[in-house]
């Protein structure tokens, strides 16, 4: 289904978020500029614009998230819904990404980590595995 590009201008025009969201796609940059204005690590639900920027194939979208990630669990005390949601967007990031993802994990409070990692288990199943070496396959 094509819609109008029209239609995604007006959504922004508007500030509406979640339609502007929805229609999500590649080659719009006034909508990549609209979303990161919208990221706020006080506001709660971010994982709308985080998957719309992984649509719009935004290339910095790890950069992005890890800091999304790391403001929202600097001075938490405990694990909310908010960051388990946020946490689970990492199944839209490149998977070319996953060393970084998990350096970052390392430095996450432990009360984090395991939750982190686990969102992290549909980017490890998209990975491409490699090749068994010829000893290992006799």
């Amino acid at each position: 289904m094509h819609l109008d590009p029209r239609w995604l201008d007006a959504a922004i025009e508007a500030d509406h978020q979640e339609l502007a969201c929805r229609m999500a796609r590649p080659g719009n940059p006034k909508l990549v500029d609209y979303l990161l204005k919208k990221l706020n690590p006080k506001t709660e639900y971010q994982q709308g614009i985080i998957e719309a920027l992984a649509r719009c194939q935004y290339p910095k979208i790890t950069d992005v998230f890890i800091d999304l990630v790391q403001n929202k669990t600097k001075k938490a005390p405990a694990l909310t819904y908010d960051i388990m949601t946020l946490m689970d967007t990492a199944r839209v990031l490149p998977v070319a990404d996953l060393p970084r993802l998990d350096a970052f994990a390392a430095k996450l409070d432990e009360k984090f980590m395991d939750r982190f990692l686990e969102a992290l288990a549909p980017l490890r199943a998209a990975a491409p595995q490699p090749e068994p070496s010829p000893e290992e396959t006799e």
